[in-house]
């Protein structure tokens, strides 16, 4: 039969082992270099936009967008000796879409950062419950549906809805 030995198949085995630890460990420096340069923590900085945009509770101050400044220490810094904080600036639009839902918003974000000459661009979508940022006439287009929607799973079921014909 024409095949391999055992023995060579655990010496190709082991060098292949060894070429996917290095280029393995290549690729996690190379990681670990770009997130050492941007020089500070992204999650950091969105969880305090995202904290700001849901805090706002006037829909016409959210749709006008915001400004802010995020102080957050910076990545790798001890490993380089680095003690300071960094300042992050942010700028931050929304867009406000109706959900399906009654009173239920989907916020659009996009948020631009600039820490030194680095900038990034970033989006995300919240949902948030806000009563008051309904249209009236949508509100009720809204309860309608899904007024015939309960009657319509109560009869099913064989349920009385108790009121109405």
């Amino acid at each position: 039969m024409g095949g391999f030995s055992l023995a060579e198949v655990v010496v190709a085995l082991t060098l292949f082992t060894l070429a996917a630890f290095v280029l393995g460990r290549t690729v996690v420096d190379n990681l670990h270099v770009l997130y050492l340069k941007r020089g500070f923590d992204e999650g950091y900085v969105l969880a305090e936009v995202r904290r700001e945009i849901l805090t706002r509770t006037s829909r016409s101050a959210l749709e006008g967008g915001g400004e802010m400044e995020v102080v957050t220490p910076r990545r790798g810094g001890m490993e380089r000796g680095e003690t300071e904080n960094r300042t992050v600036r942010v700028r931050w639009e929304v867009e406000i879409l109706p959900t399906k839902l009654l009173d239920v918003h989907s916020i659009l974000a996009e948020v631009r950062t600039q820490a030194g000459d680095d900038p990034a661009v970033y989006s995300f979508q919240l949902f948030a419950y806000r009563p008051g940022w309904s249209e009236r006439e949508t509100q009720t287009q809204l309860e309608g549906v899904k007024e015939q929607e309960f009657r319509r799973r109560s009869e099913a079921r064989g349920e009385s809805t108790g009121g109405g014909p």
